[in-house]
């Protein structure tokens, strides 16, 4: 589904911790109608993965410098991303229980979702460790369904 609500309003979706860009570049790729922010402490990592957006042509990323927990501290940051989020991910970033602690601000809850005009409260994605099982270099060559 291409949007969260029944006003047309795009999803927004944070990776915290994004390091390299994964998960939030690629997805940003297949998610074209979603706003990407992706997040980490190591402005050097943001400088690469800024590079990279701009190579593939990646309109729907925003970079933010800084800790996630930070995001909301002062007043302009909660104005712009507290509560904000339809979608938090992250991969390895910290232990599950403080990554949700410190992620449950940045999502939306019920009291915004009906203001926004729809019911679903934001989500929480936690990626922890993982297999290469296949690299695909080609979607032709996939016996996977990509666009699933």
């Amino acid at each position: 589904d291409n949007n969260n609500n029944n006003n047309s309003q795009p999803l927004k979706i944070v990776d915290v911790g994004t390091g390299g860009g994964f998960p939030g570049l690629p997805l940003a790729l297949l998610l074209p109608h979603c706003e990407f922010t992706l997040v980490d402490s190591i402005q050097k990592k943001l400088v690469a993965v800024s590079e990279m957006a701009a190579e593939l042509d990646v309109e729907n990323v925003r970079i933010h410098y800084g800790r996630c927990e930070e995001m909301y501290a002062e007043r302009e940051g909660r104005m712009e991303h507290l509560g904000k989020y339809d979608v938090c991910l992250g991969r390895s970033v910290t232990a599950l229980p403080r990554f949700c602690a410190w992620m449950y601000p940045l999502l939306k809850k019920q009291q915004q979702q009906e203001e926004d005009g729809d019911g679903e409260e934001g989500r929480l994605i936690y990626i922890i460790g993982g297999e290469l099982e296949d690299v695909v270099e080609s979607r032709i060559l996939s016996d996977t369904n990509l666009d699933e």
